[in-house]
């Protein structure tokens, strides 16, 4: 199989040309004859091309290093996105959730319990989660005097 020259350009070629060949010759000539160049040029000739010179090229060398440029720039900005994702703090994220009202209280410490007991947490870590449970438990007592001052 040969990569370069007119061998590899010979499966398009033959495609490509049947087509007016045909036309013309059912114009000028006869019907019977555009059916012998369809049958000759797509069913014969285009397909041993095929198969003894290889597959056409899938285009020219330089679109190829074009998409993969492409591919790594956007793989680049996905990795980049994912790094910035990851790095927030799981703790303020909760935080701002519930304060956002998307997480419900009950939802919020059953979250920082899953924190807990993740094999990554540092001992700084669980203070921090202990605190804002802590911190939880002293805002929702102090929502609910707010709700009996009103009542």
């Amino acid at each position: 199989m040969t990569s370069g020259g007119l061998s590899a350009r010979l499966t398009p070629l033959f495609a490509v040309v049947t087509l007016p060949l045909g036309i013309l010759t059912a114009l000028f000539v006869s019907l019977p004859a555009a059916v012998a160049v369809f049958v000759i040029g797509w069913l014969l000739l285009t397909p041993a091309s095929a198969v003894l010179f290889g597959p056409p090229e899938a285009g020219p060398a330089w679109a190829d290093d074009e998409v993969s440029d492409v591919v790594e720039q956007e793989m680049a900005a996905a990795m980049d996105d994912a790094d910035t994702n990851t790095s927030t703090d799981p703790v303020e994220e909760l935080r701002e959730r519930y304060a956002q009202g998307e997480i419900d209280e009950v939802e919020l410490e059953r979250r920082l319990d899953a924190l807990l007991e993740t094999e990554d947490v540092t001992g700084d870590d669980t203070e921090r989660i202990k605190r804002a449970v802590e911190n939880l438990d002293t805002e929702s007592s102090t929502g609910d005097e707010l709700l009996t001052d009103r009542e």
